[in-house]
């Protein structure tokens, strides 16, 4: 990689591995189908998978504010889906796991994203 040539004091790096190294909008997009389909809701549009990642970055963003804590996030962004959709369904909590479950199924990278974690290997320190 060019930049270790260029800096060769670097021994490592910080990734923000959503929208950086990893898809996460196509990850969200497949766990959502799957628990749909799982939990026997019929099908997710792609319109309800907008308005639902409009509500997921709403809760995510009142986190970062501490308006809000990581389960009252988890639970409280499909609570508020559902209830928007018109959807009727308790099993809020279990739905969640399976999506957390979901999102970790799959890896889809992001164009360069795999290759740009293999070109670094062995060059700087990679932690799991």
């Amino acid at each position: 990689m060019k930049i270790l040539n260029k800096y060769p004091n670097i021994k490592g790096f910080i990734f923000d591995l959503d929208g950086t190294l990893l898809d996460f909008k196509k990850a969200e997009y497949v766990a959502i189908k799957k628990c749909f389909e799982n939990f026997h809701l019929g099908e997710c549009t792609d319109e309800m998978l907008s308005r639902y990642s409009v509500i997921n970055r709403k809760y995510w963003e009142k986190l970062e504010k501490n308006q809000l804590t990581k389960p009252e996030v988890l639970r409280g962004r499909f609570v508020e889906f559902f209830e928007k959709e018109g959807i009727e369904f308790d099993q809020i909590d279990e739905f969640n796991l399976e999506y957390q479950y979901r999102l970790g199924d799959k890896v889809f990278f992001c164009d360069n994203g795999l290759e740009t974690v293999h070109s670094l290997k062995g060059k700087v320190k990679q932690y799991a």
